[in-house]
């Protein structure tokens, strides 16, 4: 699982959302922040405490990323497959 963390240009690193720049995007190149994934099947899941240890951290990151916190977290396809994160 991977998350785009920055774009480099040369030296320099720019913010995840530059400008349009079709000549400058053409020569980023893309950082992306790897985290290790889950063998299990999470859809079932209706707890927070109850995803994989992977899958928390995958959230966590995300919200110290965003610096929001994350209520709800879709766990399957369902509009039900959705869990609130205490």
């Amino acid at each position: 699982m991977s998350y785009c963390a920055g774009l480099r240009l040369w030296v320099i690193v720019l913010s995840a959302n530059p400008s349009a720049d079709l000549e400058l995007l053409s020569k980023v190149k893309v950082e992306y922040v790897t985290f290790p994934g889950w063998q299990m099947s999470i859809d079932q899941i209706t707890k927070y405490e109850d995803l994989p240890e992977n899958c928390k951290k995958y959230v966590e990151f995300i919200e110290e990323r965003a610096k929001v916190p994350i209520k709800w977290i879709g766990v399957g396809p369902l509009r039900e497959s959705m869990l609130i994160k205490p």
